[in-house]
């Protein structure tokens, strides 16, 4: 039991989401969860709540404030802007090398350098839409906020979360954030070594519901959780998930056509290589709670 869902005392409207490490010893050189919450409410949609802190990130950055995080610069299309623009050099090289010094050429390479930037994520959302049900798959680049720094400061910040909140909250490295119809989720990856050394329960995020989501929250929920651990080798990384779900109060996982299991958990093996990943397996484990 490493994840629990509790409300918090002080205020009835903020439920607080933490992370249990001494019942769920982590390993790997990182670890991910992510966390989705959905009320099953009809008159509730998205905007009856708020998955704090990291929503007020997104915001923040969103109107060009200064926050704990930044957006990833994404460098994956200045690359291929670059390996077009560098074969057209080879190609006007072994034409005629009197070709690379002038304006034509110039003209050339920077003229295919921006195609390719601008066709760059047209062609990134074909490979991964064409081999979503391949045994390898081209897969999106997880996790479009990453952490900055700010020196010393950043331990006052740090003391300031704790007392405010009670309990270590820790922020992740790097995260990610999707907003559905009716459902939010968070995806957070942690250095493992600075879980570790933290002080057990950690605080993940808070689920703030307000006033009219307080009383239709009693019609259930399905809290979604997806904890992984990632070993690095080299370039290669192999991953373990494990995929679980608090469907109010029972707990359990679904198969792939969607249907209920209780009491079990699903787990999946895979590994990458860049944006290459290979799925090595899945079983489901019975009688295992992530959940308290």
């Amino acid at each position: 039991m490493v994840i629990t869902l509790s409300t918090n005392k002080k205020y009835p409207n903020i439920l607080d989401i933490t992370f249990d490490t001494k019942h769920f010893p982590v390993q790997g050189s990182q670890t991910a969860i992510l966390i989705s919450f959905y009320p099953y409410s009809r008159i509730l949609d998205a905007n009856s709540f708020s998955l704090y802190p990291y929503e007020e990130y997104v915001k923040d950055i969103g109107s060009h404030k200064q926050t704990s995080y930044l957006k990833d610069p994404r460098t994956e299309k200045n690359l291929f802007g670059l390996t077009l623009g560098g074969l057209i050099v080879m190609i006007f090289a072994l034409i005629d090398t009197s070709l690379l010094i002038s304006v034509e050429a110039l003209v050339s390479v920077l003229g295919v350098y921006t195609i390719g930037k601008e066709i760059w994520d047209d062609l990134d959302q074909f490979l991964i839409n064409k081999s979503e049900n391949l045994p390898i798959q081209w897969i999106a680049k997880p996790y479009a906020y990453i952490r900055r720094s700010f020196g010393i400061m950043q331990q006052f910040f740090k003391s300031a979360r704790n007392k405010r909140y009670g309990k270590d909250k820790f922020l992740a490295n790097k995260f990610d954030f999707f907003e559905h119809s009716n459902s939010k989720t968070v995806d957070l990856l942690f250095k493992t070594s600075s879980l570790i050394d933290l002080k057990s329960p950690i605080g993940l995020l808070s689920v703030h519901l307000n006033k009219e989501a307080i009383t239709s929250i009693t019609q259930g929920y399905m809290l979604t959780v997806r904890l992984s651990e990632i070993k690095r080798f080299g370039p290669f990384s192999i991953i373990k998930q494990i995929h679980q779900a608090k469907d109010s109060n029972e707990i359990g996982c679904v198969d792939s056509d969607g249907n209920w299991i209780k009491n079990n958990s699903l787990v999946e093996y895979s590994i990458t290589l860049g944006k290459l990943k290979l799925h090595l397996g899945k079983r489901f484990v019975l009688n295992t709670r992530l959940f308290s």
